[in-house]
């Protein structure tokens, strides 16, 4: 009968400090787990409480091994823990369970504002839960070899990387989503949230138009593994309202649009409306985009909540598999399908959408170019020659020797 190893056991208390700031690494030796949540046991809003379990088969391997705290004191300081060790018996095994939790008072607003957490443990299997109400300004995870799982991850500015092992989990960012891995998938349910402020900016040659600082951008790689994702749009600002100047004028001053200056019409009219003579109102859902890359293996993208009168970019593509995209019934745009003409396909299902304006418009579906190797066109409510409603989207599936297939 086998029985269980040796344990050791340390805590850390890494003071976050008033930004919020910290790091776990490992040298490529050390093999485990860590997983990220929040807990009441913390002892103070600036501290994260650091346990780790090292579980062994020969306990002199712990007088090979150090566990410190890191401190980082450059342009941005901060602390965490790191774990490194030598080369050991191959019939010895060890592993490393460290559980990192974040703070969660009582007795003060739930919510938890990170400004950066860096990850570098390569051989750690990886576990995010547990999480509600933390915003990770910066979060950056490396891992080779090893799973990453999240639920309900919310940040701005958000990269996480592997190999040889799975993505999995939900991702929710206002600016940045970057999953990558290879030989193996990645499956999310991803929430966009675009939170630029409306406004307008004097741009190229004079002309006013929209100017956006920054737009949730969504990039997932991986390679003979599958990509599965579901993504929700969502706009801060309802109804997002923008002036602009439709004709040129020599005037560099930048306006920002006040609701309390101005008799707003309902969200559901998507139309622009002219509040003077050189200013226009316009309404608008917001700018998204997802790109979605693999090899020898399929993909699939559908959306759950879209906004009306938002601007989404798709650019997805495989080889030797096949891609499936569900266009949102809010979409307007135009679609680009690159396959042999024998392994395209689009499932008109407009049938079952009805105008989301509540105006009775219909769902316009053409194409445009076909030939044995690009089929496309476009979709949008209404008229199909509005040129503003071509510009406002732009899906593209790109699948070498496999199918194509747009549900419109």
């Amino acid at each position: 009968m086998t029985q269980p190893g040796p344990t050791a056991d340390n805590e850390l208390e890494p003071l976050l400090g008033n930004k919020r700031r910290g790091r776990t690494e490992a040298g490529s030796l050390p093999v485990g787990e860590i997983v990220v949540t929040r807990s009441l046991l913390a002892t103070s809003t600036n501290k994260a409480k650091i346990s780790i379990i090292a579980k062994l088969d020969d306990p002199k391997f712990l007088d090979y091994v150090q566990v410190c705290e890191i401190r980082q004191y450059d342009e941005e300081p901060g602390s965490g823990v790191g774990i490194f060790s030598v080369p050991w018996h191959p019939h010895s095994n060890s592993w490393f369970s460290v559980s990192v939790e974040l703070p969660r008072m009582a007795d003060s607003e739930d919510a938890l504002n990170v400004e950066s957490f860096v990850s570098r443990m390569p051989t750690f299997i990886h576990r995010l839960r547990g999480i509600e109400g933390v915003h990770f300004e910066r979060l950056s995870i490396s891992a080779s070899d090893r799973p990453i799982f999240a639920h309900s991850l919310f940040g701005k500015y958000v990269s996480i990387e592997t190999s040889n092992a799975p993505i999995q989990g939900s991702f929710n960012v206002t600016e940045f989503l970057g999953l990558s891995t290879s030989d193996s998938i990645i499956g999310v349910d991803l929430g966009l949230h675009d939170m630029s402020p409306p406004h307008s900016s004097l741009c190229e040659e004079g002309l006013w138009r929209p100017h956006w600082p920054s737009l949730p951008a969504v990039q997932l790689e991986t390679s003979n593994g599958f990509i599965r994702a579901t993504a929700n749009l969502t706009r801060a600002f309802d109804p997002a309202v923008i002036l602009r100047r439709p004709h040129w004028e020599e005037d560099d001053e930048c306006k920002i649009f006040d609701p309390s200056e101005h008799s707003v019409p309902s969200a559901s009219n998507a139309l622009p409306i002219t509040l003077a003579d050189s200013t226009e109102i316009i309404y608008t859902g917001g700018r998204f985009s997802i790109v979605a890359k693999t090899t020898r293996a399929p993909i699939d993208i559908d959306f759950g909540e879209t906004p009306l009168n938002h601007s989404l970019t798709v650019d997805a593509s495989t080889s030797f598999d096949n891609i499936n995209l569900v266009i949102p019934p809010t979409y307007e745009g135009n679609w680009k399908m690159k396959a042999l003409s024998p392994y395209r396909e689009i499932v008109d299902n407009r049938a079952n959408y009805t105008d989301p304006t509540g105006e009775n418009r219909e769902r316009v579906l053409s194409v445009d170019r076909q030939n044995p190797f690009v089929e496309e066109g476009t979709v949008v409510w209404g008229r199909s020659e509005d040129l503003e409603k071509r510009l406002n989207g732009w899906v593209e599936l790109n699948s070498m020797f496999g199918r194509a297939t747009i549900v419109v």
